[in-house]
């Protein structure tokens, strides 16, 4: 009888049976394959697909009284692969690996055979078969894959290693049947390849050097097989020439293979020759002077040198006899470093800088207008050489110089292949770059440098330690090289320059044509205006340019793309014109306006300014990119003003950076005392991306960021410092783009900045977007009395905000906005963001983005009232998430808040400011309700209320010791009175819960309520404050809204 049962074994592909009594052979047919035969009771299976199988069986046994074998009835057997497994197949050895949900397997670690090298892995055990990739091949079977070996060359023969100093080469016995050789040679960490067994050593010194060697065969079919690798730190080169010092340590006696010696003389030293019968006496010369030492005869070497190729003839009398020497004269060195520039740049001062790892960059001349010896074409080497007599003249030959590229030892190629020579250029030693920036740009180039002739005690301290070594690393990067104002000045209003590198540290100046005739920096009206001539009144007769200190037009420019590379140096602009306030000047801004009788100046400049194009073309968002890195800039204002000559003045600061309709990415840029540090205006283009990356700013006179506009900025890694105004301000004038209000329209489908290159491409953005990091910090202490409160009318409504927001805070939350000034009572917020919506249909995007995890954690949609809307505000808006939420106006509608690092907490009808608060609050509408009348619920309609705060927000388990007793005898009686007072009516006792906890408001559905009526200051429409949609101040003007917040940095806390 043939087997009727089988056990199937996922993780070994085996198929096992119980032994049939007496029989001698098992024949067996899988899935209705060819018919097989086994004496055993178990089988390695491949080929299986997950789900149901079938094997049949039939068996030859004795049976009694039958002569032979008789064969049984076939059986048929169903049995299941749950899991499919791959049988890895090295060298005999056979390891199972599961497959995934998605059909693929781990990519395995190569193993390894001795004397072989693996090449891959094949289904067929076939060396000329493809190889597997792991990244997109699938498996619906179970499966063999095999491991492919090929025979490694002959290792290179240690012993076989020869320099020859006449050719300065290194060679070994070549390998039998390799076509080439890989190899590190003194240092490089990457490979070279040659077809001959020899390279170049390029070495001047005696000494041990590191080599390793890789012998290469490549088979046709197969590729490159590799023999081990030979490698040695000791291997050891004795140049056959003699170098000889005097006693003095300053007379250097070279001889070559040759036998002939040439001596090498310092420059300004004094030398003297003796013999046994006296003193020598030198010819006359034009290389020296000679001088009468003490009875000797002695020679003083002139401070110019000669050259190596053109050594002199030294010829002196001595003992009787005369003689010759070939000489040169050298110069001598007392001190040799790294300048100050490049030293500070790689060792930047954590004070300034939040980011102090980033590399040096230097641009290799883009541009096609350059001619020989422009400064933009040459990278200065920021050598600090001092020189006991004498001075360089050829850098190549005084100097030995070795040049890496990624690593690799490309001293003898520099030129041939990436076209970088070294120059002296005006007494500086300069790299200057060819033609073939393709091969470089964004490679690290490194620099070696090393005198070629040191005196005897500085040649003692190169051999023992590099002393006399400078190395320089670089990171090759596309545009060209500033060192002055004025270089800075030409490569940012030359449209063809893509890149600019910064040398050292700037002091910015204006023109005398950016100065109006009142002392005052130009401030022109139009965004994109670059020039004005006056022909009557103020400038009269004067043509004047705009005041921006660096500024670049993308508008008509073929490519719209620059990028600042700032070293970690420092543009100090704090001697420029301020921006005088003044309406006398046609087509330059005046009046901000704030009502309050101080003129303060609209400021339209900055010490950077790059200005992009229009563009509200669905597919086509060409306004321009500048990225700016690794740079301090300091502003020409402070945060200072007791009387209003003070504030108008000190309100005139330039800002810092200024981008017009142009995406900006800053890079650990240090921006303070300026007016606003980052300015973001958007308002004539519907795709503007910006990211701000561990940036620092403080010390500003109106914020650290302002945008206006449609811009979605994100923050991230930051420290944001002191402004005496919001420290992120924001506005959406998004409807300045449409034709009347009859087209202001919301847009019900933020981004939150999560969409691909691609679909940024052509994506309309009409609101703002802010989108802030875990890692940004905000600290923006507000005492009430600064400059830009008090001249835009706000200081006495921050007075009001820390009396009645702290005590309602304290009250119900037993929590504090405030932060007490040490050794003073005074107090202070932390007033992080402001929004300003500019028309009726105004929204902002908030989100936060959890900078380990990479990814939004949390999104808010702000919203101001339009007319027509429904009272409640409802609409909805898609979250981070992808889901469907409800938005109220000016509110935060994703429920629970983001309560993380320093970052905004806002203040809306859910209160989401700290775990207190949202305990109390999640579940909202029905919670107050219950709460309101918690005294008189009974059993049922407690276990309700318990119920639906749990749905709302399942964490919050404290929501239900609220009716266990756990209020105190304060929050008991307030409630009793509430529910006493109001008959026990429901609407009546919700009411009045609210207007306890929210300061007065009593009808969230109330638009006359909710959404309140503006402030006029000093008689403008302006800001209104809002806090959970209760308006501080009076007025009827509705379009002028404002969300007022705080943060976590030192405002807030438990």
């Amino acid at each position: 009888m043939a087997p009727t049962t089988v056990t199937y074994t996922d993780s070994e592909c085996s198929i096992s049976w119980t032994a049939v009594a007496t029989a001698s052979k098992y024949f067996y047919q899988i899935n209705n394959g060819l018919w097989q035969e086994t004496s055993g009771t178990k089988l390695t299976v491949y080929g299986l697909s997950k789900g149901q199988n079938s094997i049949k069986f039939k068996v030859l046994a004795p049976v009694t009284g039958v002569t032979g074998e008789v064969e049984s009835e076939i059986s048929v057997v169903n049995f299941t692969v749950t899991d499919l497994y791959v049988a890895l197949v090295n060298q005999g050895t056979i390891t199972f690996v599961k497959v995934d949900d998605d059909g693929k397997i781990a990519k395995p670690a190569d193993p390894i055979k001795q004397d072989y090298q693996f090449i891959k892995w094949t289904v067929d055990n076939n060396l000329e078969s493809g190889a597997i990739n792991f990244e997109t091949r699938t498996y619906t079977k179970t499966t063999m894959i095999y491991a492919m070996f090929y025979v490694r060359p002959a290792q290179v023969v240690s012993g076989s290693l020869v320099y020859t100093q006449d050719t300065d080469e290194i060679t070994w016995d070549p390998v039998t049947g390799v076509d080439s050789y890989k190899v590190k040679w003194n240092g490089a960490t990457k490979y070279i390849t040659v077809t001959t067994p020899k390279i170049k050593a390029n070495v001047s010194l005696t000494g041990d050097y590191d080599i390793e060697i890789i012998a290469v065969k490549n088979v046709p079919g197969i590729g490159y097989i590799e023999s081990y690798a030979y490698s040695t730190q000791n291997f050891t080169i004795n140049l056959s020439s003699e170098t000889v010092y005097s006693p003095d340590g300053t007379q250097i006696k070279i001889v070559n293979a040759q036998g002939e010696a040439t001596y090498i003389y310092f420059a300004g030293q004094t030398y003297y020759i003796s013999g046994t019968e006296g003193y020598a006496v030198f010819a006359d010369s034009s290389h020296y002077t000679k001088l009468l030492d003490h009875s000797r005869n002695a020679i003083k070497m002139n401070n110019v040198v000669t050259p190596t190729n053109a050594p002199f003839d030294l010829t002196f009398t001595v003992d009787g006899a005369t003689h010759s020497r070939k000489a040169l004269i050298v110069p001598q060195i007392s001190t040799f470093t790294a300048g100050d520039v490049y030293h500070n740049a790689k060792t930047p001062s954590a004070a300034t800088f939040i980011d102090t790892t980033q590399p040096y960059c230097i641009g290799v001349a883009d541009t096609s207008s350059l001619t020989e010896g422009d400064y933009k074409q040459y990278y200065y080497l920021d050598l600090d050489l001092n020189y006991f007599a004498g001075d360089y003249q050829d850098a190549l030959v005084e100097f030995n110089f070795k040049f890496y590229i990624d690593g690799e030892d490309v001293t003898n190629t520099i030129a041939s292949t990436y076209g970088i020579t070294l120059k002296k250029d005006n007494g500086k030693y300069a790299l200057s770059f060819g033609g073939k920036t393709s091969n470089y740009i964004g490679k690290t180039l490194r620099v070696s440098i090393t005198p070629r002739y040191l005196n005897k005690a500085q040649y003692d301290e190169q051999t023992a330690s590099q002393a006399w070594t400078r190395t320089f690393d670089f990171v090759l990067s596309k545009g060209v090289n500033v060192y002055t104002h004025e270089n800075l000045k030409a490569a940012m209003a030359d449209k063809a320059c893509l890149g600019i590198s910064i040398h050292s540290n700037i002091v910015a100046e204006l023109a005398a044509n950016q100065i109006n005739d009142n002392g005052g920096a130009v401030n022109f009206e139009a965004d994109t205006r670059t020039s004005y001539t006056y022909t009557n009144g103020q400038n009269s007769n004067r043509t004047v340019v705009a005041g921006d200190v660096y500024r670049r037009d993308f508008v008509g420019a073929t490519n719209k793309t620059l990028t600042v590379n700032g070293n970690y140096c420092t543009i100090d602009a704090s001697a420029i014109n301020k921006v005088k306030a003044s309406t006398a000047y046609d087509a330059q801004w005046g009046y901000a306006g704030t009502g309050e009788g101080y003129n303060i100046p609209s400021v339209h400049v900055g010490i950077f300014r790059v200005v992009g194009e229009a563009s509200h073309s669905t597919t086509n968002h060409e306004q321009g990119t500048f990225n700016i890195s690794n740079l301090e800039i300091r502003g020409n204002t402070e945060i200072r003003g007791s009387n209003k000559a003070e504030f108008e003045e000190y309100a005139g600061g330039y800002g810092g950076i200024h981008v017009n309709d142009v995406a900006l990415n800053a890079d650990n840029v240090n921006v303070h005392h300026s007016n606003v540090a980052f300015f973001v205006y958007s308002n004539n283009n519907w795709n503007n991306y910006s990211l701000l990356k561990s940036i620092k700013t403080d010390q500003n006179w109106s914020n650290s960021l302002y945008s206006y506009g449609t811009a979605c900025v994100k923050i991230l890694s930051s420290n944001i410092g002191l402004s005496s105004g919001a420290a992120l301000h924001m506005e959406d004038v998004a409807s300045n783009l449409y034709a009347g209000a009859a087209n202001e329209v919301r847009h019900d489908t933020p981004h939150y900045d999560l969409l691909t290159d691609k679909e940024k491409a052509s994506e309309i953005r009409l609101d703002p977007c802010l989108i802030l990091g875990t890692n940004t910090v905000i600290n923006n202490g507000m005492f009430g009395d600064e400059p830009y409160l008090t001249a835009y009318g706000l200081a006495a409504y921050v007075a009001q905000i820390k009396s009645d927001l702290q005590t309602a805070i304290n009250t119900n939350f037993n929590a504090s906005i405030l932060k007490q000034k040490p050794s003073s009572a005074e107090t202070y917020f932390n007033f992080a963001f402001m929004f300003r919506p500019y028309a009726p249909c105004a929204q902002l995007e908030l989100g936060i983005y959890d900078e380990n995890q990479n990814q939004l954690v949390n999104t808010w949609c702000y919203r101001s009232k339009a007319a027509g809307d429904d009272p409640s505000g409802s609409g909805t808006y898609v979250d981070y998430n992808g889901a469907t939420k409800q938005t109220s106006a000016l509110s935060v509608a994703s429920g629970v808040g983001y309560a993380g690092s320093q970052l905004l907490v806002p203040i809306n009808q859910y209160l989401n400011a700290n775990t207190k608060s949202r305990e109390l609050f999640a579940a909202y509408t029905q919670w107050y309700a219950y709460y309101a009348g918690f005294l008189a619920l009974n059993p049922g309609q407690t276990e309700n209320a318990v119920a639906y705060a749990d749905s709302q927000v399942p964490a919050y388990n404290a929501l239900k010791t609220l009716y266990e007793g756990d209020l105190d005898a304060a929050m008991k009686e307030t409630a009793q009175g509430i529910v006493t007072a109001t008959g026990g009516d429901a609407t009546q006792m919700q009411q009045a819960i609210m207007a306890t906890l929210f300061n007065g408001r009593t009808d969230r559905n109330d638009p006359a309520t909710e959404y309140g009526s503006s402030t006029k200051i000093g008689g403008k429409s302006y800001y209104t404050i809002y806090l959970d949609g209760v308006a501080f101040g009076g007025g009827t003007d509705s379009n002028a809204v404002c969300i007022f917040e705080y943060g976590f940095g030192t405002g807030w806390y438990y």
